[in-house]
């Protein structure tokens, strides 16, 4: 395990670096290093590391790999047919399975790292933030859905160009609806059109709450409702709630785990509501106007709003297990939030408390590395592919 240490060691100290150059030239520069840091950690690992790689990825890659193309839709199997043709398309150049996880890790790392760049005003901070809460295990695990969570990524790119008007809605959903021939859970995103028309209108704290604690309340006809309408009752869902060992996805459970989890979700709203919102009233409704100072204000209030997202998704691991993946699509923008919140302070405290947040996200990393991350992700202990 200690890999990840080294990585986190070479992540930060590479941030002490940002004095030297300037600020754009320092992102790209800085990403760059992130970037082959973490892809060949990802890439170059042993095919056991990560539970779902390990239990099927592996072994299905080489059986589509050796699938004819007209046969690919026919398989039994509970893939989607997005990503059945994605394994297809990687095996024209090899059928090494060795192959598939390093060109997986580079996409699924590469367009993570895209996106901070495009969006976080602390490049340092979201990407230390990917690797100490865990989200880069999470990318060893369930590969078709951090596939999703990069082409939902890319759509969010186009979602941004508001002088689209409303093409960028539709180009958007495409990329939504694609992402959702990798993993169908992604279709959920097209939530994020909701918030974003609501961006135009101040947050308010309490039918934030009150969202929050209808859908706790509520949350097993939510699941029923969407397992019957938007996944038209697959039984790659209903077998969450039916008898059985996957049944227990379908159950919560309260540990010290998900609690710390959820905590830190919360961290970034609490920070975002003190500095940003209750700070700011809540701002102004944005008119049609198209200015800059608009875009920007509507942006952020995006990011609290799919935070928000994410919160409740993570908070519903205590009602049942199985939501906590819904909130891999919303985790990036958490990632956002920190850096965008404390943003707002002056220099001095801007540094006191990223200091603390680091401290508080190192000792969780440290704690899930060391006593979770071999049962949950099956990260632990680390082993390289050339390694016996």
């Amino acid at each position: 395990m200690i890999v990840y240490f080294v990585q986190v060691l070479f992540l930060w100290v590479a941030g002490f670096f940002r004095k030297t150059k300037s600020d754009r030239t320092f992102k790209k520069v800085y990403l760059m290093f992130a970037g082959i840091c973490l892809v060949l950690v990802a890439g170059l690992r042993q095919y056991t590391i990560g539970t779902d790689l390990d239990h099927h990825y592996a072994r299905w890659y080489g059986i589509l790999a050796e699938t004819s193309w007209k046969q690919i839709p026919e398989l039994n199997i509970t893939y989607e047919v997005g990503y059945r043709y994605y394994c297809k398309l990687l095996s024209i150049f090899s059928s090494n399975v060795q192959y598939f996880i390093f060109v997986t890790s580079l996409i699924t790392i590469g367009v993570f790292l895209w996106f901070i760049y495009e969006n976080s005003v602390d490049v340092v901070m979201s990407t230390l933030l990917f690797v100490l809460y865990c989200i880069n295990y999470m990318y060893y695990n369930v590969i078709r859905q951090a596939l999703a969570v990069s082409i939902v990524l890319v759509g969010y790119h186009f979602l941004k160009k508001r002088d689209l008007n409303i093409a960028r809605y539709a180009i958007f959903a495409v990329f939504v609806v694609l992402a959702s021939t990798f993993h169908s859970s992604a279709i959920l995103c097209l939530i994020i059109i909701v918030f974003d028309v609501a961006s135009r209108y101040p947050v308010r704290l309490l039918p934030s709450l009150l969202v929050t604690l209808v859908v706790f309340m509520l949350y097993g006809e939510l699941f029923t409702f969407l397992n019957g309408s938007v996944f038209a009752g697959t039984s790659n869902y209903d077998r969450y709630t039916s008898s059985g060992s996957i049944a227990a996805e379908g159950q919560g459970y309260f540990s010290r785990q998900p609690l710390g989890d959820v905590c830190l979700c919360a961290g970034a709203l609490l920070l975002a509501y003190f500095l940003m919102v209750r700070k700011n009233r809540g701002g102004e409704v944005i008119s049609a106007q198209h200015d800059s100072l608009a875009y920007r204000i509507q942006d952020e209030r995006l990011i609290i709003y799919s935070s928000l997202i994410c919160f409740i998704c993570r908070l519903l691991v205590f009602r049942m297990n199985i939501i906590y993946r819904v909130s891999y699509y919303f985790v990036p923008f958490v990632l956002l939030l920190y850096p965008l919140a404390i943003s707002r302070l002056e220099k001095n405290t801007r540094i006191v408390v990223s200091t603390v947040i680091y401290i508080i996200f190192f000792i969780y990393f440290a704690w899930m590395t060391v006593a979770y991350a071999g049962n949950l992700y099956g990260t632990v202990p680390y082993k390289f592919y050339w390694e016996l």
